[in-house]
């Protein structure tokens, strides 16, 4: 099954969890647990305050006074004090994980939506996460604004103090001199090219490798991707990647195809990079880049990377099913006007569904690429859900956005949820656009235009597809007939 940014192998069905339990009896030995009090009521109100003004004494010299200063103050509604002694604690000790926690709680929540679009607003965002320690999200941003004025004098600052930073932490150039001893000026890269040079350059170490242990290719004009792959004496990379080449600029093409309409393809292959860092191993992609073990690949919706593995199952499934997700978001991305974080779409039966829906391939009788072909995955696993009744209801389905899709992801005991959630998004997309008569095929087109605006969700469903009752009887009479 694949997910929304990871596609899993399938070789790996079973995650055991063990717990460990008090009170274990093993050979007749019982390991005792000392007699406890019982746990205390919380603490009145007036309690809380007076800990408060005790902690108060100890929070300016103390990351663990202020942190537990900052909980109560939070607790007792004072915003603005909790706020300023997360940062405080971060102040005084830079790896609080716990306090960055909450910070980062306060970005996504308050600090973001408060600052909208305006680029001052956004300058002082900046400036906040730098005291807050968050640099990744303050690079991040930086080089969203710089998106919207590239001559921002703020954001050039943060973005190159950041990587600069971060090159020292990593032993990798300092990007000034990285561009120099490269006889880069970057005054004179287009906009592509200095996504390239930044791309590389990130890449320079990545994994304890030095930077001539990577091939790279680049498929621009006729797709954004930028491809990179570990070298391996049990492999060619030079090979690979053309082979590789070949297959993502057929995708592109086939995707512009049917959607080029909604976006001006030959400007985003010119203008954007999207890279696809290929790792000569499962075992490197999963200890530097992903540890959830059943992941063959993921997209990284923050940087807009693809990351996967030489030998990972159903290869050029996963490159189209993540391809499509990569697209997807560049696409949200210069439509979307304002500053919340980006995702490929508002929808999780959206983005899973068509992805899943270019992943699944056949060959003509020349050898190419015919995409969105019937999935003998899914397929049987639809019309099983069909006649067991646990089909969801598509009123519902259509309503669950990415957030909740993710949030349920994230829990490992949720896997079945997870697998009919990719195969019903399957199987809605399919219908949608292979309807005998392509009756819907037009109306898809509409709801993928709003998707990109950001406007997705039932009721914009509703206003392309009709009465979504009625839509579910025929799409479930749909896949029981279907030869």
């Amino acid at each position: 099954m694949r997910y929304h940014g990871f596609r899993m192998n399938r070789r790996l069905r079973t995650l055991i969890l063990c717990l460990a339990l008090p009170g274990l009896v093993i050979v007749g030995i019982v390991l005792f647990v000392p007699d406890r009090p019982p746990p205390q009521a919380p603490a009145p109100l007036d309690d809380t305050a007076a800990l408060r003004e005790r902690l108060r004494r100890y929070a300016d010299d103390s990351p663990s006074a202020a942190f537990e200063y900052a909980e109560i103050c939070e607790k007792l509604g004072d915003l603005e004090a909790a706020e300023q002694y997360y940062v405080k604690t971060v102040k005084l000790d830079r790896n609080h994980s716990r306090a960055r926690a909450r910070l980062r709680v306060i970005y996504r929540d308050t600090k973001l939506p408060a600052a909208g679009v305006d680029p001052e607003n956004l300058q002082l965002v900046v400036r906040w996460l730098e005291k807050a320690a968050l640099h990744e999200e303050a690079l991040a941003l930086a080089q969203e604004i710089l998106k919207l004025r590239p001559d921002d004098a703020v954001a050039r600052e943060v973005v190159e103090k950041e990587r600069d930073a971060e090159a020292r932490a990593t032993g990798r150039l300092p990007w000034a001199d990285w561009l120099k001893s490269k006889r880069l000026e970057e005054s004179a890269l287009s906009a592509r090219e200095r996504k390239v040079a930044v791309l590389t350059w990130e890449c320079s170490i990545l994994g304890n490798r030095p930077e001539d242990s990577r091939v790279w290719l680049d498929c621009s004009p006729n797709s954004p991707f930028l491809l990179c792959m570990e070298k391996s004496d049990a492999y060619s990379a030079e090979l690979m990647l053309r082979d590789f080449k070949d297959v993502v600029n057929t995708f592109y093409g086939i995707f512009c195809g049917e959607y080029g309409s909604l976006f001006d393809a030959s400007a985003h292959a010119a203008d954007d990079a999207t890279l696809v860092y290929i790792f000569e191993s499962s075992e490197r992609y999963h200890s530097i880049s992903n540890p959830t073990p059943w992941a063959g690949g993921h997209f990284d919706n923050r940087t807009g990377e693809i990351h996967l593995y030489k030998d990972t199952i159903q290869l050029y499934e996963t490159l189209f099913h993540l391809c499509t997700h990569a697209v997807v978001h560049a696409i949200s991305g210069s439509r979307l006007d304002d500053r919340r974080k980006l995702i490929d779409s508002e929808m999780a039966w959206f983005s899973e569904g068509l992805s899943a829906y270019f992943e699944c391939f056949k060959r003509d009788v020349k050898g190419g690429f015919v995409l969105g072909e019937r999935s003998a995955e899914y397929m049987p696993y639809v019309r099983r859900m069909i006649s067991s009744g646990k089909q969801k209801k598509l009123r519902d389905f259509m309503d669950v956005s990415f957030l909740q899709y993710a949030r349920e992801r994230a829990d490992p005991r949720k896997r079945t949820y997870i697998q009919d959630t990719a195969a019903q998004s399957w199987a809605l997309v399919y219908f949608l656009l292979k309807h005998e008569d392509k009756r819907y095929r037009q109306a898809f087109f509409g709801y993928f235009t709003l998707e990109v605006q950001g406007e997705g969700g039932r009721e914009a469903a509703e206003r392309c597809f009709g009465d979504l009752d009625a839509l579910d009887r025929e799409y479930q009479d749909y896949f029981k007939n279907l030869k």
